[in-house]
């Protein structure tokens, strides 16, 4: 089978990964990725990696961007499956879903939707001044939805989603991660923490990915500063990525953590994505305390089972898709709910040997079922079902 790849993503050689092992399952994979992106260029090929085409983007928004080009390195290609790395309600996804009913091929989208994208839901969501946008959406929808074959989609909110609007095919993968770069590494463990100046018996609990407001930082520093105040002789630290901008939020978070007085508990690092599970081994406990927010909920939280997979214990909120994520092997709390946060994390770093068991099990089940593997499974599966089983060769 020919499977040719359509991928912002791609722009990054650690996301070109999970078509590689497609390749090597004997699919032959070709990909399409931004020939800039942000004003800057692609990461280049790496060995082993699928033929990658780098075409220029008309835009960078993703409902209505193309890639110039596309439709003749499809025309010479001649795919059975075409796999766009964009939600079906997209330019992309139209216009390719086009030249694939032309040619006689299968169209697949991956897509990170987690939000009734219905008129209604939208509006009531967002307000009336979302009108012509939720219209736009509403109508990429329609004209997609007879071109779509496979829907993929990365959360279980998707899933329900798309199937109760009557997508054809939907089948939920992981964003999956590399196991080589997110596992179990003492010796990485070890080095880290000695060179942070942490002893074995430090409770390490750790906050991975950007400082948005989203992503519910500033209630993690709460907690911590109520931990602090409450028990100045506890063993503990916490790690974080290092502030990537200088926004008004980071200015709020530094002032906080001054305020809490945790600065001293605090050590920051950059790394790069293939280095930071060697912070995540160093850490006991991921901590995510993501917030609800009208037009954004979050939808995977990768760096969740990255954590997970490199035993650490995860700690999330019940909004969007890490729950799912964690399931019994961790501890979920409700979201904007400092005072659980408190409780939870003062009780792990009083007894970190109560929550051992429930991070080794936490390990197995992110291996098991949050590698790239295992996303190459799926789709592998999925592709083959579209193009064979409904008669198309």
């Amino acid at each position: 089978m020919r499977l040719a790849v359509l991928s912002h993503p791609c722009f990054r050689a650690a996301n070109r990964r999970v078509y590689a092992l497609l390749a090597s399952r004997g699919l032959e994979v070709i990909i399409i990725a931004p020939a800039r992106m942000g004003g800057n260029p692609p990461e280049p090929q790496e060995p082993g990696c699928p033929p990658v085409h780098f075409l220029p983007l008309s835009s960078e928004n993703p409902r209505t961007y193309r890639f110039a080009g596309a439709e003749a390195v499809l025309e010479k290609f001649r795919p059975n499956a075409v796999l766009i790395d964009a939600d079906p309600a997209s330019r992309i996804a139209v216009g390719t879903g086009l030249w694939c009913k032309r040619h006689g091929a299968r169209l697949a989208c991956l897509t990170a939707e987690n939000l009734d994208f219905g008129l209604i839901p939208h509006v009531k969501r967002v307000g009336l001044r979302s009108l012509p946008q939720a219209a736009a959406k509403t109508a990429l929808h329609a004209l997609a939805r007879p071109l779509v074959d496979q829907v993929f989609t990365i959360n279980r909110a998707g899933t329900e989603l798309f199937t109760r609007h009557g997508y054809a095919h939907v089948a939920q993968v992981p964003l999956g991660f590399d196991p080589s770069h997110f596992r179990l590494d003492p010796a990485a463990r070890q080095s880290i923490r000695a060179g942070l100046g942490m002893s074995d018996r430090t409770v390490v609990l750790g906050f991975f990915g950007r400082a948005t407001q989203q992503k519910g930082l500033h209630h993690i520093v709460e907690a911590l500063g109520r931990i602090e105040a409450g028990d100045r002789g506890r063993d503990w630290h916490f790690l974080l990525n290092e502030f990537q901008s200088d926004s008004l939020y980071t200015k709020q978070l530094r002032s906080q953590i001054e305020k809490a007085g945790i600065g001293p508990r605090i050590s920051t690092f950059s790394s790069t994505h293939a280095e930071i599970g060697q912070y995540m081994a160093a850490a006991d406990v991921a901590v995510l305390a993501s917030l609800t927010q009208p037009v954004l909920v979050e939808q995977f939280g990768r760096v969740i089972p990255e954590a997970m997979a490199c035993g650490a214990l995860a700690v999330v909120s019940d909004s969007g898709a890490p729950k799912d994520l964690v399931g019994p092997h961790g501890i979920v709390f409700p979201e904007g709910d400092v005072d659980r946060l408190t409780t939870v994390l003062s009780d792990i770093i009083a007894h970190p040997e109560r929550y051992r068991g429930m991070a080794a099990a936490g390990a197995a089940h992110a291996r098991a079922h949050f590698s790239v593997e295992r996303q190459a499974e799926i789709y592998y599966r999925q592709l083959f079902s579209i193009v064979f089983d409904d008669g198309h060769a």
